[in-house]
């Protein structure tokens, strides 16, 4: 396309280049003037980020939290951001994790009476911790309504904000999943104000094509004014499904739902130097001979 290459629009409006990098500038956050870098030099340090919903006390929890940590530890993420994480006085295999990987813990975890312990999500991480915080969207149809965790993590290279986020269950219910996310949106944009790398983990239980992971990923209206995330796995996990609930999962099968990718890393829109780009995403717990949790779950590189 020449310099001055036209755009028909409304009103048959034509945009030289430098109109076209006025447009850019307004929606894009931030733009350089070097159209050939609209991010300015890209950052080539990265931070690795583990999403994992580790299945609560199910199963034979002790094995499987020996498989967690062991993933853990060959993959060396800087952040793992856990769904279905719990305790009781007598056991706390995340914060044993933590003891023993030397990581920071932040906790969102509550009182459930069924299981008669505390569950939740937290967020293990090798830099200290923040300012911490989550909340529960209202309950529905006699279930909880979703979780949000928000951990501001201080790195090297400056804080990142952390989302931890469980989403309703039942597959039905994308009505309700698509609130939930609205409500995601607005709890991710009043802690993540001053415009700093941002990723959201979790456990949405959503493929992509949902309504409500088409919304936050710019093929549906979002879920609030502005709101856009790349998805980790599209950008960079190498093609394919990226199933993280999966019938070659001993631990799902039983469950008779389709194999789907229904666990997310999300980072917002990259930021000045391409801060938050994805670069690469794998899934993990794959290669075990006895599946870790119910769940695969993804670890990701983003610029940072």
């Amino acid at each position: 396309m020449s310099a001055r290459a036209a755009v028909t629009m409304t009103g048959r409006l034509r945009f030289d280049c430098r109109t076209l990098v006025s447009v850019l500038s307004t929606h894009m956050s931030p733009v350089f003037a070097d159209i050939s870098q609209p991010y300015g030099p890209l950052i080539e340090t990265l931070v690795r980020v583990m999403s994992w919903n580790v299945w609560c006390h199910f199963g034979p929890w002790e094995q499987r939290y020996n498989a967690i940590e062991a993933e853990i530890r060959r993959l060396q993420p800087d952040i793992a951001v856990l769904q279905e994480s719990w305790h009781t006085q007598e056991h706390d295999p995340i914060a044993d994790i933590g003891q023993r990987l030397r990581m920071h813990l932040a906790r969102a975890e509550a009182w459930y009476e069924p299981f008669g312990l505390e569950s939740g999500a937290a967020v293990l991480s090798r830099w200290p911790l923040g300012h911490t915080g989550h909340v529960r969207t209202e309950a529905v149809d006699g279930e909880p309504g979703a979780l949000f965790q928000h951990v501001r993590v201080a790195g090297p290279r400056g804080d990142l904000d952390v989302f931890a986020v469980m989403l309703d269950w039942r597959p039905h219910r994308s009505d309700i999943r698509q609130q939930q996310v609205r409500e995601l949106a607005e709890f991710v944009h009043e802690r993540n104000r001053d415009g700093g790398p941002a990723v959201i983990c979790g456990d949405f239980n959503a493929a992509p094509d949902s309504d409500e992971i088409r919304s936050m990923t710019g093929r549906a209206a979002a879920p609030a004014p502005g709101f856009f995330v790349y998805d980790a796995w599209e950008m960079a996990g190498g093609g394919g499904g990226g199933h993280t609930w999966s019938n070659e999962n001993a631990w799902a099968v039983s469950a008779l739902l389709p194999s789907r990718r229904i666990d997310y890393i999300l980072s917002a829109w990259p930021r000045a130097n391409g801060a938050g780009h994805p670069v690469s995403c794998q899934r993990v717990g794959v290669q075990t001979e006895t599946p870790p949790s119910d769940h695969y779950g993804l670890i990701a590189e983003l610029r940072y």
